[in-house]
This record gives structure tokens, C-alpha cells and sequence, in this order.
């Protein structure tokens, strides 16, 4: 097997931006300009957001006018829509990078990595994307395709495939499709990242220490070879070339390289979760409306004076999974220090007209629900389309908290939840403390128990180790 890191996406280069780290963990590419194309910008949408409004928020100074198509290879991202019936995925290439791929072998069954320019990015306060200020820009690997078929034949790939840039003009030597075995897209996760920690020139990778072990070799290196340091494999990248095959000549070294692939899927595919999530919802007074503690809300509900269920309720729920509650018609939440704390309910306030990047479901009986737009179709698809709103309100929590647990798959709540909202949790779990009645010597030890905490095995006044207690018995 060969691997083939090939960089694709916006870079310093063609673009000028980095790719973002969406904050829900996605890794978009965006594709390069490209002015052959018949791929608009404005036409492809990720998650209810257009390309072109990503790029924009990102990027205003982006010439559109300049640049309105793009070449969108590899088109790997299934949840882009404006698709086809018929779209199927696929990867192009053609000029001297399919020669060099031609000459080292590549065929079916070797595995394309896909790598690009990433940097993290944030939710503002005003629903809009922003890169993180002073956050890297790092080469990390965002999506792979094991190859199945090659296409060569000019016509089949304008029949099949006409969506696609490589079929849309046919000016370059070479060409061809490659279609895949298996295909997927990454989350972010550490070992997806190409670049050394801490290292300010993107092009210096870490790799696994067996590169640096004969046996394996990178094409398109020239005199750069990986070196050991620090139990790592280091090599300054070249600055030029699309792929970079990766090549095993001894059984240790392939399934090295095999075991090292197969990693990076598992890494970038499987959710795992840094921590468990739990719902605890967090009781908000008008002294906690404070300007930034709000700013991740994802999902806002809001219930009128004569609402079913809980009138005059407000439930705000943040992407890192806060829930926070209050109610301005039985509490004491001002709509003045809410508006202020919250502009995007005030930019609504029950008007048809809805927010920039926020929108609407009702849930029947006087209960209104924002949702932000890049979960939307999510939810969408979780309450089912059709649904009456008087279901929708039964499950809808459900839904979106299903959504949030995947968008935090793998993470810490330092690195979900913004520094005003952890600030805001910690005040309220200490004045919740404060007022919670003591526990008695039974309660104590059971809350223990439940918690994993180590008790005195040799003090066990209610009998847990005594195995004839008739409460220890499996039924």
C-alpha cells in the first residue's frame, strides 16, 4: 500500500486565507478559485451557510468578483448541498502531479490523504464566523479516499461525472478521476496534525518515529529527509508539489505505514468523548445577564406570558453544552439587561424577520425556539421534516442536545465553552453550594459510592460487603 499526502485548499497562495476549524470540530476546506469552473461559490452550502457567506465573515477583503467559481476536488463533503440526484464523489488530477503519481505506482487500493491550511475559528456575539486570534495555522490532514476506480476516458467522466471540474474542460495532458473504495471527511483530533507543536513554519511536520527508519521514503523531497528528535520524526516539508507519496520497501515498514493510516481514520472518524456530558441547567437571575456570557448559544427558547408548559420561560443552550434557565414573566429576568446580554432576542423579539444566521421553529402553544444556522438542517433532520409543532416540542431537546454531544465528541469544556461562561458556571455552582442543605452520614456514603470515591471497607455500617444482605443479591 502507498500513501499519498496531497495538499489541497485555499493556502497562502491561492486563496490567501486558511481553511477554517469550524467550531464544532469539522474540518471545511475551501476550495480553491478557480474561473474555468462552473461551481459558484454562492451554490454550496455547509450546514445552512453558503461558501461564499463562510469566506466572506472569514475573509471580507475576498474578491469575489475576481474569483466567483471554484475548483472543488476533492469533492468528498456529502453534506454540501445544491448536489446533483446523482452526485457521486471523486478526485482529480492531471499535468505533472498524475505523471509523478503514474511513475511511483499509485493505483487501486493506495489511499490519498488530504491536507491543507487550517486555523481555528469562533462564534461571534453577533452569529457570525471569525478566525481566533493568535491561533495557528497549521497543515493538517482533513479527509482521505482509499482509490477503488481510475477513470481515464474523457467522455465517461463528462457522462458521470459533469459536476466535476476535471470533466468540465479537458485543456491539461493526463487527465483522469480517480473514484473511491471507501472516502470520509475528519473532525479535528491531534493526530490529524501535520504540523510540530509549537513550530511557527506550518511546513515543519511531526510525523511518527518510524519515518525517520530506512525503509521508507516521501517523494518530492529533494535533500529533506525526516530526522529523529525528541522521539519524533521531523522533516521541513517542501514548499512545492501537490502529492507526496509515501512508499514502504521492507513487511515492518508497510505495516508501520498501514497501522499509521489506519490511525489517522479511526482518529479522524470515531467520536470519542473527552468527557461526559451531562444536562445540568443552571438557574440565571438578572445579575447573571452579563454581555459575553451568551455568546456561543446555539438553541434559544423562548415561551410567551400564556405559553403551554412554562410561561414566560427562557432556556438558552450554548454549543459547549451549558444549558442555562430563567423567566422573565415568574422571575425576575429584565428584558432591557437581556436584550443587552442576548442582542440576537432583541434582533427577533417575535417578528417574521429573523436574525442574520439564526432560524426559527415554532413548537406550538406560544413556545417560539431559535436555532442557529449551522446545526439547522441537523435538527431538521432529527425532529423530522413535517412534524407537527406540538411534536417538535416533546423532542426537541432531545434532538438538540444529540447534536451538541457529537460537536463536542473528544473535547474538554476548556476547549467548548467560552472563558465569560465558565466564569458564569463556576459563580452559579458555588451559590448553588452554598445554599445546599448538608448530607447525612447515609446520604454521604452513598453519593461516594455513586461517585467512585474510595470508603472504609472496614466501617460498613449498611452492610455493601456483607454478602449475605439480602440487598447485595443480583435479582
Amino acid at each position: 500500500m502507498k500513501a499519498i499526502l496531497s495538499r489541497k485548499g485555499m493556502d497562502s497562495r491561492t486563496g490567501k486565507m486558511p481553511s477554517p476549524i469550524l467550531p464544532d470540530g469539522a474540518l471545511l476546506s475551501l476550495p480553491i478559485p478557480d474561473r474555468k469552473s462552473l461551481n459558484k461559490y454562492g451554490d454550496l452550502c455547509y450546514r445552512g451557510q453558503s461558501f461564499r457567506e463562510i469566506i466572506t465573515q472569514l475573509n471580507p477583503r475576498f474578491d469575489f468578483a475576481e474569483n466567483p467559481t471554484c475548483h472543488l476536488d476533492p469533492d468528498i463533503y456529502s453534506e454540501i448541498t445544491s448536489r446533483l440526484p446523482d452526485w457521486k464523489p471523486a478526485f482529480g488530477q492531471w499535468g505533472l502531479p498524475a505523471t509523478h503519481l503514474d511513475k511511483l505506482g499509485v493505483d487501486i487500493g493506495d489511499i490519498f490523504l488530504f491536507y491543507g491550511m487550517f486555523q481555528q475559528t469562533k462564534w461571534l456575539e453577533d452569529g457570525k464566523l471569525a478566525y481566533v486570534k493568535g491561533a495557528p495555522v497549521r497543515h493538517i490532514i482533513y479527509g482521505y479516499m482509499q482509490i477503488g476506480e481510475i477513470i481515464r476516458d474523457e467522455k465517461k467522466m463528462k457522462e458521470l461525472y459533469s459536476w466535476h471540474p476535471h470533466s468540465q474542460y479537458n485543456d491539461s495532458q493526463n487527465n483522469r478521476l480517480y473514484l473511491p473504495a471507501k472516502y470520509g471527511t475528519f473532525r479535528y483530533a491531534e493526530p490529524l496534525v501535520l504540523t510540530q507543536s509549537e513550530q511557527s513554519n506550518r511546513r515543519v511536520w511531526q510525523l511518527p518515529p518510524f519515518f525517520a527508519e530506512g525503509g521508507i521514503s516521501i517523494s518530492w523531497q529533494g535533500e529533506n529527509v525526516p530526522v529523529m528528535k525528541d522521539g519524533f520524526s521531523v522533516l521541513n516539508s517542501a514548499a512545492r508539489g501537490q502529492e507526496f507519496v509515501i512508499t514502504a520497501d521492507t513487511t515492518t515498514q508497510n505495516k508501520n505505514l498501514s497501522d499509521w493510516v489506519e490511525n489517522l481514520i479511526q482518529n479522524g472518524t470515531i467520536e470519542t468523548r473527552g468527557y461526559a456530558m451531562e444536562r445540568i441547567i443552571t438557574e440565571i437571575k438578572n445579575q447573571d445577564l452579563k454581555k459575553k456570557a451568551f455568546t456561543n448559544a446555539q438553541f434559544i427558547l423562548m415561551a410567551e406570558y400564556g405559553a403551554m408548559g412554562e410561561p414566560g420561560k427562557i432556556l438558552i443552550i450554548t454549543s459547549g453544552g451549558s444549558i442555562f434557565h430563567g423567566n422573565y414573566y415568574m422571575g425576575d429576568i429584565d428584558f432591557d439587561r437581556l436584550y443587552r446580554s442576548v442582542p440576537v432576542i432583541k434582533a427577533w423579539n417575535y417578528d417574521d424577520i429573523l436574525p442574520e444566521n439564526w432560524a426559527y421553529q415554532y413548537l406550538g402553544a406560544g413556545n417560539h425556539l431559535l436555532i442557529r444556522k449551522d446545526v439547522y438542517d441537523d435538527f431538521r433532520k432529527a425532529v423530522g421534516e413535517g412534524t407537527p409543532p406540538e411534536h417538535i416540542y416533546v423532542r426537541w431537546m432531545d434532538a438538540a442536545w444529540d447534536i451538541i454531544e457529537k460537536q463536542n465528541a473528544g473535547k474538554t469544556p476548556l476547549d467548548t465553552k467560552t472563558a465569560d461562561e465558565l466564569a458564569l458556571l463556576a459563580d452559579k455552582a458555588i451559590e448553588a453550594a452554598m445554599h445546599e442543605p448538608e448530607m447525612t452520614e447515609e446520604e454521604q456514603l452513598m453519593y461516594d459510592a455513586e461517585h467512585g470515591y474510595a470508603y472504609d471497607e472496614d466501617n460498613d455500617p449498611y452492610g455493601w460487603n456483607d454478602p449475605n444482605n439480602p440487598d447485595n443479591k443480583d435479582e
